[in-house]
């Protein structure tokens, strides 16, 4: 009899667990080409996210603006973002939530960064993109550094576009995230000032708010784990985020990855700073709950 209880489970149990994994739970996420992907890249090596009972889909996007029509029309569950985003999806009725903070800046290790033309007589305009984070991150740097009215804010949405032109000083200047900021500096440009105590300044995790609260707990302890994981193999990881983002080869040396933030959340007074500049900025006509944009 307990010959037969034996080999009943033998056979059961990889039967239950193949069952289990049928039944997880998929969860479509918009990647953009940005370092921050990386804790959804490492799914691929460590199935940290399966473990939790979701199957993780991956859907790249190459532009903000095609992210954010993906949400509009429900093709994404979550993805790589930024307050500013968030706070526009939700002005408009979506029910987004950030789940937690990937990056945020550091004193080595900044998410956006002022740069100068390294040739040429620099015009005293500054490239960026309007009414998004790069803007919001642009206005506090040059507040901070007294320059508010000096530079011109101009328009080119295009990123390799913005930097190709300041590294070949037809641009004055240009605010850049990491790590294109330290490849233009490697191809001549200035790096003058980053957004290092810039509040609003974050990179965030971002879900639908409507996948209900079991759900969304069970996903942010699989991106804490992932986190955890990620960063105790960086270097190994790294090989694996040039690969999937194409980043150049000569950068692979010249830039060190930071740590992937774990459990951790944009403060109340970070949301603020951000929804204060929106309102001048007309972006919104008045402030939104920071419990209608944080899940907790």
């Amino acid at each position: 009899m307990k010959r037969r209880l034996f080999f009943l489970l033998v056979v059961l149990i990889p039967l239950l667990l193949t069952v289990r994994s049928s039944m997880a739970k998929e969860f479509r996420m918009g990647l953009m080409p940005a370092k921050e992907s990386l804790p959804f890249y490492a799914e691929e090596r460590y199935g940290i996210f399966k473990k939790h009972g979701i199957e993780l889909v991956v859907v790249p996007f190459k532009s903000a603006l095609e992210r954010d029509s993906a949400y509009e029309a429900g093709k994404i569950d979550g993805s790589i973002s930024d307050i500013v985003a968030v706070a526009l999806l939700a002005r408009g009725g979506r029910n987004i939530k950030i789940l937690r903070t990937i990056a945020k800046p550091q004193k080595e290790y900044p998410v956006f960064t002022v740069l100068k033309a390294g040739r040429g007589t620099p015009s005293k305009e500054i490239a960026i993109s309007f009414n998004t984070v790069i803007e919001y991150a642009t206005d506090r740097i040059l507040e901070k550094q007294k320059m508010s009215g000096v530079l011109k804010k101009t328009e080119i949405k295009s990123v390799p576009l913005r930097m190709q032109l300041l590294t070949e000083g037809k641009l004055g200047y240009a605010t850049l995230a990491e790590p294109l900021a330290t490849f233009a500096g490697m191809k001549g440009a200035e790096r003058l000032y980053t957004d290092e105590g810039v509040k609003g300044s974050h990179v965030v995790f971002v879900v639908r708010g409507d996948l209900g609260d079991r759900f969304l707990k069970s996903l942010a302890a699989a991106f804490d784990e992932m986190c955890t994981q990620a960063n105790k193999e960086k270097t190994l990881l790294k090989e694996v985020l040039w690969l999937k983002l194409s980043l150049p080869a000569e950068l692979k040396n010249a830039y060190s990855l930071p740590d992937l933030r774990i459990k951790e959340l944009p403060a109340r007074q970070d949301v603020n700073d951000v929804l204060s500049w929106m309102q001048q900025r007309g972006l919104i006509k008045e402030s939104i709950p920071y419990e209608k944009l944080v899940f907790r």
